[in-house]
């Protein structure tokens, strides 16, 4: 696969009330996502809830996912891990189930240096069959991958980039300054608060949350950068902004995403354990604000 470039969706995992996975929504949401004009999909990350899931409901996301879009449209699966070794066994189950790429984050709960997290990356890039992806939330996992360990990686030709989902832009530009000599290594935007001044810096792609519910948004805002469009690139951040504000308004995401998405009747809105259920009174808040949010984007 070649290095990513355009717009990935970061698909949520669509669950029933067992925790078991919705095939039948995969492929509604996917079908949405598609005819949006989005270039790529992302499962099983942090808006995948890919962490919280078995083995075998991340086959089923994996594999659904890749029956339900175009054969020729990248599929990387999240396949992070608390060690190595169940690293390298989510990545040969995400190559057995279709996928193009793998994306890992590093691993959680222990405050691992820089020497173990290469060691780490450079074990499971071995492993790999198929081009593996660094992904840094540093706020989620609690370690962060600093630009020196992506220094020391660059000269493996199986890493092929990093999404940065901090939203440092300092950072991110050291990020992009570490790699730029090594032009099919891609600094990915995670963030779509700041999509398009990552585009300016020099990210060849993005991944959005948003496209599961409003899939069109940052393609379009993608297209008009390409072509010099200003204006109209600055519309769509303004209204992908519009859209992260609420589904995180009650900083409980990616429920507020589910809730959204179970509102217009993507998917059910139930979360894997234990996340709490959403009060009635903050969810009718929630779908009031998309309400109101739609209407003046109508």
């Amino acid at each position: 696969m070649e290095p990513v470039k355009g717009i990935l969706c970061a698909t949520v995992t669509p669950l029933r009330a067992d925790e078991t996975v919705d095939t039948e929504a995969v492929g509604r949401i996917c079908h949405h996502v598609v005819d949006g004009g989005i270039d790529g999909f992302l499962v099983l990350g942090s808006t995948g809830e890919g962490l919280a899931l078995d083995r075998e409901a991340k086959k089923a996301i994996i594999r659904t996912t890749r029956e339900s879009i175009p054969s020729n449209m990248p599929l990387i699966a999240g396949c992070g891990a608390t060690s190595t070794k169940m690293a390298i066994d989510n990545i040969h189950d995400a190559e057995e189930c279709g996928a193009d790429a793998v994306i890992l984050t590093p691993p959680c709960f222990y405050p691992f240096g820089d020497d173990a997290l290469v060691t780490y990356f450079t074990e499971c890039a071995k492993a790999s069959h198929v081009p593996v992806y660094l992904y840094n939330i540093s706020r989620f996992v609690g370690v962060r991958i600093s630009p020196e360990v992506v220094r020391r990686l660059l000269d493996n030709p199986k890493i092929q980039g990093i999404k940065e989902s901090d939203r440092d832009e300092a950072y991110l530009q050291e990020l992009l300054k570490v790699s730029a000599d090594r032009k099919d290594f891609a600094v990915i935007q995670g963030s779509e608060r700041i999509f398009l001044k990552s585009f300016d810096w020099g990210c060849p792609a993005g991944v959005t949350v948003v496209g599961n519910l409003a899939p069109d948004i940052t393609p379009k805002l993608y297209k008009a950068w390409k072509e010099g469009d200003r204006a109209t690139a600055e519309k769509m951040q303004a209204k992908s902004l519009d859209y992260v504000k609420v589904i995180t308004m009650l900083g409980m995401f990616p429920q507020e995403l589910k809730a959204c998405m179970a509102y217009r009747s993507l998917c059910e809105s139930h979360m894997t354990s234990p996340f709490p259920k959403m009060p009635d009174d903050k969810k009718e808040e929630l779908i009031q604000a998309l309400i109101e949010l739609e209407k003046q984007y109508a």
